[in-house]
């Protein structure tokens, strides 16, 4: 009994061990499609994010196809036990809100939700284009 329980234990370490190398060793780099709502519309907004790995490190740009965000640079790109977290700017520069975006890999995709500066928020799902 005593030495199932120790072989059920290295088993679970080994798993939990392989996950921390795998989410070490991901590359999110590509293009990421998906939609996301929009207060006060009842039309969805396409999302494109489109990140680069550079060592430990992302950027990348975000558009969207009601016209907010047009190739806009992300700040402050995190990608850390497997969620991506990230801030945008959208809308035109007078006006522009900042969105905060919080991001979890599953099962190759991208979920989560963005929040503005202003307390709007939605819902969000990308799946990276192959």
């Amino acid at each position: 009994m005593k030495s199932i329980t120790i072989l059920a234990l290295a088993a679970i370490i080994a798993t939990l061990a392989a996950g921390v190398l795998f989410g070490q060793n991901t590359d999110l780099s590509g293009t990421w499609v998906g939609e996301t709502s929009v207060p006060n519309s009842t039309d969805k907004d396409g999302i494109s994010l489109v990140l680069k790995k550079d060592g430990a490190s992302y950027s990348g740009t975000m558009t969207d196809s009601m016209g907010m965000a047009s190739g806009v640079s992300l700040e402050n790109v995190k990608f850390e036990n497997g969620t991506l977290s990230f801030q945008f700017y959208a809308g035109s520069s007078d006006q522009a809100v900042k969105i905060s975006t919080t991001l979890k890999l599953s099962n190759d995709k991208l979920v989560g939700s963005w929040v503005s500066d202003q307390g709007d928020s939605s819902a969000l799902e990308l799946v990276k284009k192959k």
